[in-house]
């Protein structure tokens, strides 16, 4: 009787936790919360030696952002890596984030700005995944705005790295 009592005990205390303001919130539960559900398309990439890019856009995109669900198609290739990206800005940091998510909504990899030149600079999101080769692996991509809507183009490619 007093194991029941104990585990009730600890059981109300995680819930609480769980529950309080002050908790932290993983990451992933944070961008849950503005994310759009579903995906407003579904690409399939399909690897080779010379991939095939695909193109979104442009489109205005705002703080929420888009989904795309991508079938990264590696059944062909001996290695795989996915490389996705925004078009270039006049800007020492791009106007877009981008986050390549599991089916499920858990973070695979974040992209990260790459900046070119100095005068004046070239800023774009670059996001980059090596996926299981052999295999097709479900993803969704997630490309918003940092602040106001602005316009984008979004490329993605998947090939083999070494070829």
């Amino acid at each position: 009787m007093r194991v029941i009592g104990l585990l009730l005990v600890l059981g109300g205390c995680a819930a609480e936790r769980a529950m309080s303001p002050d908790a932290p919130v993983p990451p992933d539960a944070a961008a849950q919360t503005r994310q759009p559900k579903g995906c407003e398309q579904t690409i399939t990439l399909v690897g080779a030696i010379t991939p095939a890019p695909q193109t979104i856009g442009p489109r205005a995109i705002d703080s929420t952002g888009f989904n795309v669900c991508l079938d990264l198609d590696a059944t062909a290739l001996g290695r795989a890596h996915f490389m996705g990206g925004t078009s270039w800005e006049p800007s020492l940091a791009s106007s877009f984030v981008a986050t390549l998510q599991r089916t499920d909504g858990t973070t695979i990899q974040e992209g990260w700005d790459v900046t070119v030149d100095d005068t004046p600079p070239r800023t774009m999101v670059n996001l980059e995944w090596s996926p299981p080769a052999g295999a097709v692996t479900h993803t969704v991509l997630w490309v918003r705005a940092r602040g106001a809507t602005a316009t984008t183009t979004v490329d993605m490619a998947l090939f083999d790295p070494l070829e």
